[in-house]
């Protein structure tokens, strides 16, 4: 579909200053319109919002991906310790709906074990401290609603 701006612009008398004004409302038009679509897709899919700041995040920090590792003479740093680092509980629960995995470990912690040191020793990582324990009680009750649809398909099946 070709855009009005386009069309107006292509008119015979696009030269005089009535169709140049014409032009440049209907692609004030159009950008707003596409832009409030843009918008709305965005409210709408939390899924992407949520790529989006991850993508800004890992960029930001040097990542590509969300379970990479970055290494510094003998340490090992993955993007979920680096938001608990930067205390960014957003952050660490978009990274944990996308897929990063929880259990793996820099200087000998898990990211959330290094949430509980964090919070034990200065306080105040409260919010990313709650989002690993909600993440873990959805992973329990995920499991159990797994293992609960397994045994009663099993029991049918005789």
């Amino acid at each position: 579909m070709v855009p009005k701006a386009v069309i107006a612009d292509l008119s015979p008398d696009a030269g005089d200053a009535e169709s140049s004004s014409v032009s440049t409302s209907a692609t004030a038009r159009s950008m707003g319109r596409s832009s409030s679509v843009n918008s709305k897709l965005s409210e709408a899919d939390p899924d992407a919002q949520r790529k989006k700041l991850v993508k800004a995040f890992l960029d930001s920090n040097g990542f590509m991906h969300v379970n990479e590792s970055k290494s510094s003479w003998t340490r090992t740093c993955y993007p979920l310790h680096t938001a608990v680092r930067q205390n960014k509980p957003a952050i660490v629960k978009a990274l944990l709906l996308l897929g990063a995995r929880a259990d793996l470990k820099s200087r000998g912690l898990t990211p959330e074990e290094y949430a509980l040191q964090r919070q034990n020793k200065w306080g105040g990582y409260e919010g990313t401290v709650d989002v690993f324990k909600q993440f873990r009680d959805q992973e329990i009750s995920r499991q159990s609603i797994m293992e609960d649809s397994e045994s009663s398909g099993s029991s049918h099946s005789i």
